[in-house]
């Protein structure tokens, strides 16, 4: 099992998010997750709730 298996099943995320990458630095006891999802995912609209809505525009978050 592949370390982002772990982490993804750890999280209890489901389709379409997954993990991405994962980075663990032991010196400064930093772990960083990115998550992701897959490519042509679909979620429900923010503003109307209707399901099934493509995603575009996505911006990586820091």
């Amino acid at each position: 099992m592949r370390d982002t298996d772990l982490f993804q099943l750890a999280l209890g995320l489901m389709p379409p998010w997954m993990v991405k990458a994962c980075a663990f630095d032991a010196e400064t006891r930093r772990l960083d997750i990115e998550i992701d999802f897959a490519r042509g995912g679909r979620f429900p609209c923010p503003h109307c709730a209707k399901a099934d809505c493509p995603v575009h525009d996505t911006a990586m978050q820091t």
